[in-house]
């Protein structure tokens, strides 16, 4: 299922498409099933998808990397410029994962 994704991602560039938050939020969800971490990392390193990147397809990359037990990638990732530029952002989203979506204001 992932390489049929990938495939889809290579195919919409040639036409001059650029992948919104969902399909990245699709492509990353099927290499995470994958465990295709080294395929998440590349990807959500290429200059063309970076102002698509949102916090919560970043956390979504370190994911790949965590199921496929890649802790230095995952903290690499963690660590790198482009999760540097809205870490505020990621850890808000993280702590509402971690209550499973629920706002502060519920409790935990």
């Amino acid at each position: 299922a992932w390489q049929r994704t990938l495939n889809l991602f290579a195919e919409a560039e040639t036409y001059g498409l650029r992948p919104d938050s969902i399909a990245i939020t699709a492509l990353l969800a099927a290499l995470e099933r994958g465990r295709q971490w080294r395929q998440a990392l590349h990807f959500v390193r290429q200059g063309n998808v970076q102002d698509s990147l949102d916090p919560q397809n970043m956390l979504r990359a370190v994911d790949v990397c965590l199921v496929s037990r890649q802790w230095t990638a995952a903290l690499n990732l963690l660590d790198s410029k482009k999760m540097r530029a809205f870490r505020h952002q990621a850890e808000a989203a993280a702590r509402a994962r971690v209550r499973g979506g629920r706002s502060a204001s519920e409790g935990s």
